[in-house]
């Protein structure tokens, strides 16, 4: 096609400000007319988070590998990005049960951080943060759907019932698709009115067929696309730009993403003569036992005398290491006798890089031997 880069790789292209509103109200309009909404997203959809589009000037496909083909280490940077304001707009339109179905062709789990329900998402070539059981047994769900990035490596279902062996569900885009949410996209797209198609470039199959089932499609993206003579309505701008004038429209605010991961504190005391020696594990929400405490990103142990000693300096200051392989904080400190641990747990800033966040326990004599404690970070994203 005409602009493109001998890479494949199309110009990219914005809509002067009068054609762009032309083209949003006739949008709005079809928007008010349709019963059946879907949407279809792609990586544009997500490059106002900070995660690269993979066929844009600057893209993946550019600079590196797509997101599924990254180590665990690289992916893992995920866990700290949130979704942007057209994932949280969808969010709230799927909510509402104006929009039926996104089908995504994204591994990066926004639309589920977004608060899409996941009955709603259709992930074409799977998604990150979804493990499958390969046992199928009827005592379990099947999918299992991750607040963080997890390694399956010897790990097994979440059902003590099942035991099946867990696997990522990710698929490089090109290969082989999960059957399942490929037919309930086909399904869905078939009983459109109105497929809107957000940041995708329509070149990957099957994922580019599946929005013109509809009865009419809109292309959102800065690209010129394979399918634009196909679409009702090619609006070339950003997600986001998109996303805020149809819920104006619709006179529907999106409201703020709370962000939450829980974690555990756990301690046991042991005996030692005239001191205690305390065993500490901080590990993430127990509800999700096999999820590290991504949040946290130090563990600090101050032995100091108890308040009211007299004595208040700190004898021994102690970090508590991460373990590698599981992702907790695990560490033992010895106490003496009228002394307590001042525990301080710093959070990742990348989450939150405004501030450098932290909170602190207290262990001593008078806490019980043995016990645990459920704390929650939480990241306030304001849209």
């Amino acid at each position: 096609m005409a602009g493109w880069t001998d890479d494949g790789v199309p110009p990219e292209l914005e809509d002067a400000p009068a054609l762009l509103e032309t083209k949003l109200g006739k949008l709005c309009a079809m928007i008010d007319a349709a019963k059946y909404i879907t949407v279809f997203t792609g990586a544009g959809i997500s490059t106002s988070s900070g995660i690269p589009d993979y066929r844009g000037t600057t893209g993946l496909q550019m600079t590196r590998k797509p997101l599924v083909a990254l180590g665990l280490s690289e992916q893992k940077e995920l866990d700290y990005i949130m979704p942007t304001y057209a994932h949280a707009a969808v969010a709230a339109l799927a909510r509402s049960g104006v929009v039926k179905l996104v089908a995504t062709s994204n591994h990066d789990g926004l639309h589920n951080k977004a608060g899409t329900p996941d009955e709603v998402i259709a992930d074409i070539f799977g998604n990150v943060y979804t493990e499958k059981c390969d046992k199928a047994s009827p005592h379990c769900k099947t999918l299992f759907h991750r607040k963080v990035i997890v390694p399956t490596l010897g790990r097994v279902c979440d059902n003590a019932a099942c035991r099946g062996t867990l696997r990522k569900t990710g698929t490089r885009m090109g290969g082989m698709t999960p059957p399942e949410p490929l037919a309930r996209a086909d399904e869905q797209a078939r009983k459109s009115d109105l497929a809107i198609v957000l940041g995708s470039s329509l070149l990957v199959s099957p994922f580019c067929q599946l929005p013109f089932l509809a009865k009419k499609t809109v292309v959102v993206t800065l690209q010129e696309t394979p399918y634009d003579s196909q679409a009702a309505l090619k609006i070339n701008t950003r997600c986001d730009a998109v996303m805020r004038r149809i819920m104006a429209h619709l006179s529907m605010t999106v409201p703020p993403l709370d962000y939450t991961q829980p974690f555990s504190i756990h301690w046991q005391q042991r005996m030692d003569g005239p001191s205690n020696t305390w065993q500490i594990r901080i590990s993430g929400d127990p509800a999700r036992p096999s999820e590290p405490p991504r949040c946290v990103h130090s563990v600090m142990a101050r032995v100091r005398p108890l308040s009211g000693s007299g004595d208040d300096a700190t004898k021994v200051t102690k970090e508590i290491d991460m373990d590698d392989r599981t992702g907790e904080f695990i560490g033992t400190v010895t106490v003496p006798a009228a002394h307590e641990i001042a525990l301080t747990i710093e959070f990742n800033s990348a989450l939150d890089p405004s501030s450098a966040l932290s909170t602190t326990r207290h262990i001593s004599p008078h806490t019980s031997s043995a016990g645990s404690e459920v704390l929650e970070f939480v990241k306030h994203v304001p849209y």
